[in-house]
């Protein structure tokens, strides 16, 4: 059915005619929504970027702003074709809904509901109130559905904002006095946590977020421009994924960029060296940490990494063990037994002598060398991940401080280990979409 045409002749619509609201109007009122939740998420990102506190109501607005945009798929799913074509809408008004009630943010989803069924729920509501109160006038029974499903949408958001954020809260960490093996990865999740937008992040919800945006609209300029669909949207997805990949590494707070710098520093070169010793990724959580201990039996090759892996998984002993046999000939080797022992230390509650180990830094390489900016860094990162387990604030300082020595080349090393991985993700993602998107234009033609 045209949309246009059964809105004009819809002014006093008999039976069987559908009350379907104006596409441009729809549009419209989607466009602002999505308008405002970006404004928003922008405005996210400028406090953080300046190291401010989020007001508690950005977070719900911005998704409440999002269900607005996706009120257009609940207008329009009673002009679809067929079940497929319906259900196809709803799923791309609801599956972020879905996927925030799924890590137990049911406030979320449910200011994502509340906004995806109000302007249809008033819409309908109007009618509803127009059939029963002017005498000649009776709606089509379907009326009835469209009217029920934007109220059941409402009602169910409303549950949603009153369970409120279930997501368990961690359990509190032992005392520093006390082992905690989970302080090796202190400082990632503390980074991860000052960067957090609800269940997301805000570097990449605004890289991606911006980065579609512009190309779903380079995409309608150019399909007005006659310019065939095919290459459309292929200069589309690459200008998309070019924003989106590099946009990420220029939005990060500048106090979190130069403390993750100092880290990676020092990480990237240690896991160039991991990959180079063993012919292995790195693991990068617990469980990978404990199958990599199992299936990698104790060699000189593999014995610097060892017992950091070991510590994480909780064998502090078997730690303390292999630091034991590791080589102490030279200032290096005895400099990294130093920090490795810092390490497990800290993981086991001991009292790390990290005064010592920055003493021993400033002894590594020449003055300005890598060596030395290394040690120096690995310093650094071991009082910060002491200053967490102690629960204070300034966790950054020592490697802010680190970082300064260092100079602002650590500043690239995340973008340039990363930049092609995020860029063919991105892509392969853009690819998907206009294959899916194709499929189903070609399926319901």
């Amino acid at each position: 059915m045209d949309l246009i045409a059964a809105v004009r002749e819809c002014a006093s619509c008999p039976a069987g005619a559908y009350p379907f609201l104006d596409p441009v109007i729809a549009a419209l009122v989607a466009a602002g929504g999505l308008a405002v939740m970006t404004l928003l998420i922008v405005a996210a990102a400028f406090l953080r970027y300046h190291d401010r506190a989020l007001p508690a109501w950005l977070i719900p607005t911005t998704t409440f702003a999002y269900g607005v945009g996706a009120s257009l798929m609940v207008l329009l799913w009673p002009v679809t074709t067929g079940p497929v074509e319906s259900v196809l809408f709803l799923a791309l008004a609801f599956t972020p809904a879905l996927l925030a009630a799924r890590s137990r943010r049911f406030d979320l989803a449910g200011w994502i509901l509340v906004g995806a069924g109000l302007i249809p729920l008033l819409f309908w509501t109007f009618y509803v109130v127009q059939d029963l109160t002017q005498e000649g006038i009776a709606y089509d029974d379907g009326l009835v559905v469209w009217f029920g499903s934007s109220a059941a949408i409402v009602l169910l958001g409303l549950v949603g904002v009153a369970l409120g954020n279930r997501v368990p809260k961690a359990p509190p960490r032992p005392p520093p006095g006390e082992p905690d093996p989970e302080r090796g990865l202190a400082i990632a999740r503390a980074i991860i946590e000052e960067l957090r937008f609800g269940p997301l992040d805000l570097p990449n919800t605004l890289s991606i977020g911006l980065g579609a945006g512009v190309g779903v609209g380079l995409s309608l300029v150019l399909g007005a421009l006659g310019v065939p669909v095919a290459i459309g949207g292929i200069v589309s997805v690459a200008v998309s994924t070019l924003i989106a990949t590099e946009l990420y590494y220029h939005v990060w707070p500048p106090r979190l960029a130069r403390a993750d710098a100092t880290h990676a520093f020092l990480g990237s070169w240690e896991m160039k060296r991991f990959r180079a010793t063993t012919g292995r990724p790195v693991p990068t959580s617990i469980p990978l940490a404990r199958e990599w201990l199992a299936g990698q039996p104790e060699t000189d090759e593999n014995r610097w990494v060892r017992p950091e892996f070991l510590a994480l998984v909780g064998e502090i002993d078997e730690a303390y063990e292999v630091i034991g046999r590791m080589p102490s000939d030279t200032d290096d080797q005895r400099f990294a037994r130093q920090s490795l022992k810092v390490y497990v230390d800290t993981l086991a509650g001991a009292a790390p002598d990290i005064d010592g180990l920055a003493a021993a830094a400033e002894e590594i390489g020449e003055p300005g060398s890598d060596e030395r900016l290394r040690a120096v860094a690995a310093a650094a990162i071991a009082r910060s991940r002491l200053v967490l387990a102690r629960g204070e604030k300034d966790w950054t300082a020592p490697l802010l401080e680190a970082q300064a020595r260092i100079g602002p080349r650590s500043l690239g090393i995340m973008r340039s280990d990363t930049w092609l991985l995020r860029f063919k993700m991105f892509a392969f993602v853009g690819v998907m979409v206009i294959v899916f998107g194709t499929t189903m234009s070609w399926f319901f033609r």
